[in-house]
């Protein structure tokens, strides 16, 4: 009874190891999330993770990216073995591809996808010697978010797919108790107001000027705001908006002055033996074509430059 007593002692005092599995947003690229483990115990790593990652409607999970390809080992440790993924040559043993994390369409309980606000993934370890096993704590993957329309907070969560695939496995086969969960509250700021056209990338290497947002800035609107009224006719287009011009004449980013609000078209000109500068005669042109425009008995409300910018 002694020795029975001694060994049950013996138990309760072997230590737990709390493994976790935690979401962590990354900065500066806040759409990235990293879906990471920690405090697991080096004697006894996790052999294997199945998880699901929700996101709330109407927020999306768009993509999975930074994970391990392969076996782990002592320069690259890591869970790189898709089960539901990995494609062996049948004749050879070779492995074809390694795969992905995302589990497999066609599998029972495989979430509904990339694109949609449910996920399930898969990520085992494989390697030769304990020098070559997973670290006790690392980044399975990252996750790209895209808020798709939804302003605040919105919550990711992950936990254990064990339905259909065990959860998280030890390499002796046991399961971490309680089941591993982790959740992030995800800020969705308003997209850019120029989230979505076709010249974004142009727009965000100007600095993102707020006045490109400007319904009538491609027409020759440098300031979002009229003129005249009283007995004069109200126009969106007109002297304040050449002024805005003139002090950007045959400038180029980052010259002393420079106003991408002048930047009518939206394009450069120049070139070749020519210097080359966002601001001359082809917005001259424009603001000269809506100049002092009444049409519709008033201010012209259309057409729309965000709209003419979007992508077909």
């Amino acid at each position: 009874m002694k020795k029975l007593i001694l060994v049950l002692v013996i138990l309760l005092t072997v230590p737990v190891f709390a493994l976790n599995i935690t979401l962590v947003q990354q900065s500066p690229d806040g759409n990235k999330v990293n879906l990471n483990y920690a405090d697991a115990c080096s004697t006894n790593l996790p052999r294997a993770f199945a998880l699901k990652v929700e996101v709330n409607s109407p927020a999306k999970i768009v993509d999975v990216v930074n994970f391990k390809i392969g076996e782990s080992n002592s320069v690259n440790p890591g869970y790189g073995i898709y089960p539901a993924r990995i494609d062996i040559n049948s004749t050879t043993g070779d492995v074809n591809s390694w795969g992905s994390p995302l589990a497999e369409p066609t599998d029972p309980g495989p979430g509904t996808g990339l694109g949609t606000n449910k996920i399930v993934l898969e990520f085992g370890s494989l390697y030769v010697g304990d020098g070559n096993g997973p670290a006790t704590s690392g980044t399975l993957c990252t996750l790209k978010m895209d808020c798709n329309g939804a302003t605040g907070n919105v919550n990711i969560v992950a936990t254990e797919e064990d339905q259909y695939r065990g959860g998280v496995v030890l390499e002796d086969g046991a399961a971490p108790d309680p089941n591993l969960t982790a959740s992030l509250v995800y800020a969705c700021a308003p997209p850019p107001c120029y989230a979505g056209k076709a010249d974004y990338s142009t727009w965000e290497s100007l600095g993102s000027p707020s006045c490109w947002c400007f319904p009538r800035q491609c027409h020759g609107d440098g300031t979002g705001s009229t003129e005249g009224g009283g007995k004069l006719p109200v126009i969106w287009v007109g002297g304040n908006d050449l002024t805005v011009l003139g002090n950007s004449w045959k400038k180029n980013v980052g010259a002393s002055g420079f106003n991408p609000c002048a930047d009518y078209d939206h394009k450069t000109e120049g070139g070749g033996k020519l210097p080359v500068y966002r601001v001359g005669g082809n917005d001259l042109t424009v603001l000269g074509i809506y100049w002092k425009d009444t049409s519709n008995g008033g201010p012209y409300p259309e057409p729309n430059c965000l709209n003419l910018s979007q992508t077909p």
